[in-house]
């Protein structure tokens, strides 16, 4: 309580300070010099009423809640007392618009300094104060856990704790959870019985916790007397302590310095944004501040991938002995080095005896051994996933240490070269098309399409299965970018040099996961305008053609020659040869999965889970499939906001019908991707199943589209601002979408990097309980 008292006379000081400086500065203002006595009195005023407030907050946490003794967050209490005393002397020297903002800010501070008390912790008020202890020699432990002193519990898988011979008037438990490092997240329920269910408990919270330092609070409502506390947990894989259990009559205080600058830093946005008008800026490329707003939210975005980055990576030795089963790459790797295609591994001769080496079942009945997910042909294992990773990373990386990088080091690099090129592929088809962009929808697109188009997501997920399409999406993002600036390139000599690296990289997405070079397709309208382009010199237009063609052709040649040397067909890359729980090579194409893709790919919604973050992209089986189906996970495209929203603005990305020719190719482009998001979903339905990261073979192109929706249909926001609204939560609400699906993979790069992340998320907006 003395802080609350103390900080607002150390601002009131500094700013009577500043005031007596810039007096002087204007000491020729004679309004400023008239009114020098009354702003000072002002100032006095605003302390003392600051000083009554947060005295009056402290007092009211500390009367009626556990810990409220401990009152407010210094932290909040200086951001308060700075923006109300800049707000002020800014009112006096600065302009009216920073004094406004400041104004608003002052004042939003206060509201959410006072909700943390009254709305966050309203939870926390109570008339009865219960505080005990709980001895873990007074809990039943059954499980794997066991009493490690008189304070400290340790357990390791499902372990159940019961507490009984409780006192009255308990209304929530606490307790301090800390595991060994890398523990993933675990699953914890409380159940209780009461007089409601006397002898059947049943579950009244769910929490999933990273258990990282982590205190957890769990509250509940019993009926009448409450007769025992269960609480359960389940998928500890590394050792967990358990201390500090104590059960109280309410949840103990808590300022939450994280909720209030979140609050208060999205309010300041949102004021500034207001007051400075800058929703109706339309961005120039050539102003320098549009450049440096760009090029800041550009380099934030791709550092966003150093959060999904696993920690503690090193060096794995290079051993001529070693198999590197764990990671298929690192084994294509050692094949690589030793001068074949096959992988270093020897297979079971009893498969070549099988009637159907493909038949799983088959596998099981005769008791045969088989490398799982691998892809198995006339004696040889090999893997089926793109090379691209291993000729592009994994190689160079061996050459230049001697060692084998780890698969989440790979996904890392992809990813942040993937965002950076995602960043240049938005920049040139924004010059491509001829739109004129919102600045503030321009820089908010920037995150949402890391969002949206999968980097987030398959570099969140460490394997071998999201491996190939982060990769697939780097080098998509690359060849859009170089092929979009060729596009619009003028210098002669760049322009060629563009489309070379264009071709190539398409080449290393076809080498990645094929199906994502599909979204080169949008690229057809523009380069047929560049080939028949009759006010250019034909050689002209050959050269430029070949610079992107030759790099495709020979990348093309070497992919068909890999594919034949193992599987005896150019055309076969190996995927139904995997050795895995159905027969790949059944999967045909079909038109009857027309309804299945139109389901799975484009509105299934997420499944609903019992903890925070409350969705998963869980399996949904229907059922009613003509024939077998492999269902992983997965979530329809329309679930993400700004693709909703994106489907409403489609008139908008067309636009009128006209005989000029941008407005031709624009109209072109939008069938185009539509068009081929459709087929590469039924593509995937029919030949692969419904696995999330295969959605992330075309979102890029539906997210262009959308881009192109926003950009053309919120492009007057003073006549429009409903619509520009919904396009900025829609963006907003995609980003919170896509992390919380990343919360949700317990050992994905956000959870290993950031574990309290998900604690954090939670307490911030599950408040109430």
């Amino acid at each position: 309580m003395l802080l609350s008292a103390v900080i607002p006379m150390i601002c009131f000081c500094a700013a009577f300070g500043a005031d007596a400086v810039l007096g002087k500065k204007f000491a020729g203002d004679k309004k400023i010099a008239e009114t020098a006595g009354k702003f000072r009195k002002k100032l006095v005023g605003a302390v003392c009423v600051l000083i009554c407030v947060f005295i009056l907050l402290c007092a009211v946490a500390s009367a009626n809640m556990i810990n409220g003794e401990s009152g407010l967050s210094a932290a909040a209490v200086t951001a308060v007392s700075l923006l109300t005393f800049s707000a002020m002397t800014a009112d006096r020297y600065a302009g009216e618009k920073t004094a406004k903002l400041l104004k608003r800010g002052a004042v939003w501070a206060l509201i959410f300094i006072a909700a943390e008390v009254f709305i966050f912790n309203g939870k926390c008020f109570g008339t009865i104060y219960v505080n005990e202890p709980v001895s873990p020699y007074d809990i039943e432990i059954s499980g794997s856990g066991e009493t490690e002193n008189e304070d400290e519990l340790s357990l390791t898988g499902y372990t159940k704790l019961i507490l009984t011979d409780l006192p009255d008037n308990i209304n929530d438990i606490e307790m301090e959870l800390d595991g060994e490092k890398d523990i993933s997240p675990v699953d914890i329920k409380l159940s209780i019985t009461d007089d409601n269910l006397s002898s059947r408990e049943y579950t009244l919270q769910h929490k999933r916790v990273s258990c990282c330092d982590t205190k957890l609070s769990m509250s509940f409502k019993p009926y009448g007397k409450l007769r025992s506390i269960i609480i359960s947990f389940d998928g500890v894989d590394k050792k967990l302590i358990i201390r500090n259990i104590r059960v109280l009559s309410k949840p103990a205080y808590a300022f939450s310095n994280t909720r209030f600058f979140v609050l208060l830093a999205a309010a300041l946005i949102l004021i500034a944004i207001k007051v400075y008008r800058f929703y109706e800026v339309t961005y120039d490329s050539r102003k320098n501040s549009h450049i440096i707003a760009v090029a800041a939210m550009m380099l934030l975005v791709v550092f966003t991938g150093y959060f999904f980055s696993v920690p503690d990576q090193t060096i794995r030795e290079y051993s001529p002995e070693a198999d590197y089963l764990d990671d298929p790459y690192a084994a294509t790797l050692k094949a690589f080095i030793k001068g074949q295609v096959y992988l270093d591994v020897k297979a079971d001769p009893a498969l070549e005896t099988l009637d159907n080496t493909y038949d799983d079942s088959e596998r099981a009945d005769k008791g045969v051994s088989f490398l799982w997910d691998y892809a198995y042909y006339k004696g040889h294992y090999y893997c089926y996933f793109g090379a691209a990773p291993v000729v592009t990373f994994y190689y160079p990386y061996y050459k230049l240490t001697g060692g084998i990088p780890t698969m989440a080091s790979a996904n890392n690099f992809f990813m942040v070269m993937g965002l950076l090129f995602m960043c240049l592929t938005i920049l040139s088809a924004i010059k491509l098309l001829k739109v004129k962009p919102n600045l503030l929808l321009l820089l908010l697109l920037m995150p949402t399409a890391a969002a949206t188009i999968g980097i987030w997501f398959s570099g969140n997920c460490i394997d071998r299965y999201t491996l190939p399409s982060v990769t697939g999406l780097c080098y998509i993002m690359l060849c859009l970018a170089s092929g979009m600036t060729a596009l619009n390139a003028k210098n002669k000599k760049l322009k060629p040099l563009l489309l070379f690296i264009s071709g190539a990289a398409l080449a290393l997405c076809a080498a990645s996961r094929p199906t994502i070079a599909l979204c080169a397709a949008v690229l057809i309208p523009y380069f047929w305008r560049v080939l028949f382009d009759k006010n250019e010199k034909l050689p002209w237009r050959l050269s430029l053609a070949a610079s992107f063609l030759v790099p495709l052709a020979i990348g093309a040649v070497i992919i068909m020659k890999y594919n034949a040397a193992r599987f005896d067909s150019p055309f076969q890359f190996g995927a139904i040869y995997q050795l895995t729980i159905s027969n790949a090579g059944a999967n045909k194409l079909s038109l009857a999965r027309i309804p299945d893709t139109i389901i799975h790919y484009f509105v299934h919604p997420p499944r609903l889970r019992t903890s925070f973050p409350f969705i998963e992209t869980a399996p949904v089986y229907m059922e009613n499939y003509t024939a077998y189906t492999y269902i992983s996970s997965g979530c329809g495209v329309l679930m993400y906001p700004v693709i909703m929203f994106g489907a409403f603005m489609l008139p908008y990305a067309f636009g009128k019908k006209s005989k000029e020719q941008s407005d031709k190719n624009r109209r072109q482009l939008v069938w185009i991707c539509l068009a081929v998001s459709f087929i590469t979903a039924w593509l995937d339905m029919s030949l692969g199943g419904i696995v999330t990261h295969y959605l992330f073979d075309f979102t890029p192109m539906l997210f262009l589209v959308t881009m192109l929706g926003i950009f053309r249909g919120c492009d007057k926001p003073h006549e429009n601002k409903g619509r520009y609204i919904l396009a900025g939560v829609s963006m907003a609400a995609t980003i919170i979408f896509t992390l919380a699906l990343c919360l949700d993979i317990g050992d994905g790069g956000l959870i290993r990097h950031c574990p309290q992340f998900l604690d954090r998320a939670e307490d911030l907006l599950i408040f109430w309980q």
